[in-house]
């Protein structure tokens, strides 16, 4: 199997702002939204219920980029067989509204509880809020991924995409490469306002910006040693991603 890493990850790229796309329409339409609560209770529910439309819609939208990339992308990687696209399944209703109570009126009367304005706790509640919703839209591309390489015999597994400026939490994610079909339970981690995106891996894919990301996370690693952040040997993924956050504040980012 001949692979092209120029037209796969010309397609990558392609689909990643594709994503970007999807979920910058989303979000206006749920600034439209956000104006449906005045700050009450029935208000708030209005907003929960156009709130799931919302990504019922959008999700479904950001999975069907997701199949024709899947498509394209298997053509240029020259893999046999006929692509087995699979959507992914919806989201339940119950998941979409918890996390708007938690991220929008929640932290609405955390944000005045701490002292901020009745205008700023509603913009971090804002910002939280739609934070939610866009991961929740865009995660129905990365499912749709992970999904259609679950059920297609010449991959060999998926990968993590990032921007080129990718937080800590994300870059150590992407550092370790191809997540093998074999690895039952991995799924894609994803955190609010992430812009990551998962690609199909087949035999002779190249990553994009996996050397790069390697590098820094295996200096990051070395300088926590020596800084005393990490002890030699075994240390928790936590501290590990800890050395990482800490590595890249020094360097600006």
């Amino acid at each position: 199997m001949a692979t092209s890493p120029t037209s796969t990850n010309a397609l990558t790229e392609q689909y990643r702002q594709a994503q970007l796309q999807i979920r910058a329409q989303a979000l206006r339409d749920f600034t439209t939204l956000w104006q449906i609560w005045k700050g009450d209770e029935n208000s708030f529910a209005e907003l929960v219920t156009a709130s799931i439309a919302l990504v019922r819609v959008y999700r479904n939208i950001s999975a069907a980029a997701a199949a024709s990339y899947y498509e394209a992308f298997r053509e240029a990687a020259q893999a046999a067989g006929v692509p087995a696209t699979v959507l992914s399944s919806a989201i339940p209703d119950g998941q979409v509204a918890s996390s708007l109570y938690v991220t929008a009126r929640d932290a609405l009367r955390s944000a005045l509880t701490a002292g901020q304005t009745a205008t700023q706790a509603r913009e971090t509640a804002f910002v939280r809020a739609s934070g939610a919703v866009s991961r929740h839209i865009i995660d129905g591309g990365r499912q749709t991924i992970l999904d259609s390489v679950a059920a297609d015999p010449e991959a060999v597994g998926w990968a993590r995409v990032t921007d080129g400026n990718p937080c800590y939490f994300c870059l150590t994610l992407a550092s370790r490469g191809a997540v093998y079909k074999s690895e039952q339970s991995a799924d894609f981690k994803a955190h609010d306002h992430c812009a990551c995106v998962a690609m199909p891996v087949f035999k002779g894919t190249e990553i994009p910006g996996l050397a790069e990301w390697r590098r820094i996370y295996n200096d990051a690693q070395n300088q926590g040693e020596s800084s005393g952040l990490l002890q030699p040997g075994e240390n928790s993924s936590a501290a590990r991603l800890r050395a990482v956050r800490q590595y890249l504040t020094a360097q600006g980012g």
